[in-house]
């Protein structure tokens, strides 16, 4: 059995972390907003992560926004200067609406994502564009007992694409499904609580063939879970329940992170301890034999509050970001915790202590980011902002370091 308790050592190591990571402020990086939606003509709100290209394009989806009915959403690139191109506009019909996940690029150049709603049945859909800007569904959600409102993808080196959805499924608690390159999908996996529920973060592989990701509720103790898929035999072992105290609760968004001796790394949104009721959330690490430690928990302070991504680790450190807290006054009332401020970018090293690299003002440095971060092979990180910007519509950004 897992056993959910921090250790004492561990506890101490968190109330240092408290202390130090409020006191360090990096300097020296340099935040640039690439790129400043409009909303309407060109996308506003991004969430899902960015896809960076050998050749220095990000690509993504923005929520709302495009020339479709309700502008429900559209796939976009940014390239190095900062020149946005729109790759396709959903109709909010067949084709798809509200896209917030990321994008898998194959060898000859096509993208693959999902959206949040349309399609047949208004449950979601896996699409594939390809690189003269022609879209085709790859899989049409139904609801239950198929899925429901798709998230985040990744593919194995025969073509198949593998996911989660919120909803859907035999107990409607969310499902994995595999989708060939014929557009056959399989559920692989669904949710019962116990074992988890509503899936939202993307997946991970390791060398094995195994995926590893977070549902956002279920559990033990209702806060979601860690969990290991065997797809070989399509066996789901639950590594971890949250328990909502120091540990953290409520994973959301972000996918975890794995090392070379197999400890995964995440965040929870909620949880932890300080800053209110439901705690400001956590970065975490679980063993390989279940065994987690909170590496930091945020408090609400300078630090940020509501981490709803995952980490990437450049240089041994790790990067994120967080969707409120900080020093500034602009106010979420969308997300718990309800806490103010528009978010941080936030670097942690081995030992535990903290350091922010941007307090967001909502302002034209944008807002309440809920995209994780991604680098490139010189150590840039680059992330997205839901909100703020020139247009108040969110941005694309990137740090770089002296």
């Amino acid at each position: 059995m897992i056993n959910p308790h921090i250790s004492n050592r561990n506890f101490f190591r968190l109330l240092l972390a408290w202390v130090l990571f409020g006191s360090l402020v990096v300097k020296g990086q340099t935040y640039t907003v690439l790129y400043s939606f409009a909303g309407t003509p060109d996308g506003a709100g991004v969430y899902g992560p960015l896809a960076l290209d050998s050749y220095g394009n990000l690509y993504g989806t923005s929520l709302n926004g495009g020339s479709g009915q309700y502008a429900p959403g559209l796939v976009f690139k940014v390239d190095p200067s900062g020149k946005e191109t729109i790759l396709y506009n959903f109709t909010g019909g067949d084709d798809g609406a509200y896209p917030f996940s990321n994008l898998v690029h194959d060898a000859a150049g096509n993208l693959y994502g999902t959206t949040w709603h349309g399609g047949v049945a208004w449950a979601g859909t896996v699409f594939k564009l390809d690189p003269s800007g022609n879209e085709s569904v790859m899989h049409s959600f139904g609801g239950p007992p198929d899925g429901d409102s798709p998230t985040d993808l990744v593919a194995d080196d025969d073509g198949n694409l593998y996911g989660t959805t919120w909803w859907g499924g035999t107990f409607n608690d969310g499902t994995i499904f595999k989708l060939d390159s014929a557009g056959t999908e399989t559920i692989i996996h669904n949710f019962s609580w116990e074992d988890g529920a509503n899936p939202i973060s993307g997946l991970i592989w390791d060398s094995e063939g195994n995926l590893y990701g977070t549902t956002f509720g279920g559990g033990v103790s209702g806060y979601g879970v860690v969990f290991k898929l065997a797809t070989n035999t399509n066996t789901l072992t639950v590594l971890y329940s949250f328990t909502g105290g120091v540990d953290g609760a409520w994973p959301y968004f972000g996918h975890l992170l794995r090392d070379p001796l197999g400890n995964l790394y995440g965040t929870t949104s909620a949880g932890g301890r300080g800053c209110n009721a439901y705690g400001c959330g956590t970065v975490y690490r679980l063993d390989a034999n279940g065994m987690l430690t909170t590496l930091y928990a945020f408090r609400d302070r300078k630090d940020g509050a509501g981490p709803t991504s995952g980490l990437v680790r450049v240089h041994g450190k790790f990067y994120g970001t967080t969707h409120s807290g900080g020093v500034t006054t602009c106010t979420d009332n969308n997300y718990p915790p309800y806490v103010t401020g528009c978010g941080t970018v936030f670097m942690l090293d081995a030992k535990g202590r903290g350091s922010v690299l941007h307090t967001f003002t909502g302002g034209e440095d944008g807002g309440n980011p809920v995209a994780g971060l991604i680098a490139d092979s010189a150590g840039n990180l680059y992330g997205a902002a839901s909100s703020g910007g020139a247009h108040g519509a969110g941005v694309v950004f990137k740090i770089t370091f002296p």
